[in-house]
């Protein structure tokens, strides 16, 4: 057999073996094994969930440093005090809500996706699920939208409410009680309609 270099096609392939997947159990779980699990892998990747919870928690400090600093907060008294500026001032602090809200959930589907990792027995990164994030991050904005937009629309009921009783109110005052009349120690009955009070019964 005559010596030299051996060619690539004589050399024979090298087998690699390859390590099956751990199998994952995906069965519905009781709430006792939901817990287990959840613990398990909260204490398995403890310093992923708390840099995740982080960043999830710094846009609400930012945006209360926002409000106090800038004078939003309607809980000051600087932000009732120029009154022509108060429809500025609600717009600014319902923005910076809705800014905060949508930057929370952002963090919440990262956060889905780094549990999802570490359930299916994957190495959780946290910069791997935030480059996941971007192929939704458009549709993760428009359901946070949505979902808070539906929220609002309950609110809508309350305030037809009260909006009913405000002019049943107005146009039909109720009878109002006195305890004492000046003219004598017997109670007296009297309703008020806008400025003007109408003695239904005499005090005397």
């Amino acid at each position: 057999m005559a010596d030299g270099p051996v060619s690539p096609a004589a050399t024979p392939p090298v087998v690699t073996q390859v390590t099956p997947a751990a199998p994952v159990d995906l069965r519905p779980l009781t709430t006792s094994e939901l817990i287990d699990r959840g613990f398990a892998l909260y204490r398995a990747h403890f310093a992923g969930f708390l840099l995740l919870a982080l960043l999830c928690q710094s846009a609400p400090l930012l945006h209360q440093i926002a409000l106090t600093s800038f004078k939003l907060s309607p809980w000051q008294t600087e932000f009732w005090e120029n009154l022509p500026a108060l429809p500025a001032r609600m717009t600014a602090v319902a923005l910076l809500g809705l800014v905060t809200l949508i930057i929370v959930f952002c963090f919440e589907v990262i956060i889905t996706f780094y549990i999802a990792d570490a359930y299916l027995g994957k190495i959780p990164s946290v910069k791997a699920c935030l480059r996941k994030f971007r192929s939704c991050l458009f549709t993760s904005i428009w359901t946070c939208v949505l979902n808070w937009f539906v929220i609002g629309l309950t609110f809508i009921f309350p305030l037809l409410a009260y909006a009913a009783i405000y002019f049943y109110a107005l146009f039909y005052p109720p009878l109002t009680f006195s305890r004492f009349s000046s003219l004598g120690s017997r109670p007296c009955f009297y309703s008020s309609r806008r400025s003007r009070r109408c003695w239904l019964f005499s005090c005397g």
